[in-house]
């Protein structure tokens, strides 16, 4: 049985991790589904293929970010002398890859079958 994920950037630039199984017969199918960020629209997908465990076909998204996310340690003093700590985090932000740039950066694998 095919294990199949998506990678999925919405509309905003969310990136998040679905699951799919029109990988092999829909290449340009884009993930139906909604960001669980925001809740925009996906307008990015690449399948990965995990059945061997070597994720087939991932693509480094770190390579397309713009902005990292950030976390930042806020703490508010309260009326009677405490503290309350609050973290802030900023999700980040990435671009769309070009379809050049998902071809060049596709994982690829082949293996040598002769040695089998």
């Amino acid at each position: 049985m095919k294990t199949i994920y998506s990678q999925n950037i919405c509309k905003v630039g969310h990136y998040f991790l679905g699951s799919s199984f029109k990988c092999c017969f829909m290449p340009d199918y884009i993930y139906e589904g909604f960001c669980p960020i925001c809740g925009k629209g996906v307008v990015w997908t690449n399948y990965v293929d995990n059945s061997e465990l070597d994720n087939l076909f991932y693509i480094p998204i770190e390579l397309f970010r713009v902005i990292p996310t950030t976390r930042t340690k806020i703490c508010i003093k309260n009326s009677d002398n405490t503290y309350n700590e609050i973290i802030k985090t900023i999700v980040g932000v990435y671009r769309v890859p070009t379809k050049e740039e998902v071809k060049d950066f596709r994982r690829y694998i082949y293996e040598d079958e002769s040695n089998i």
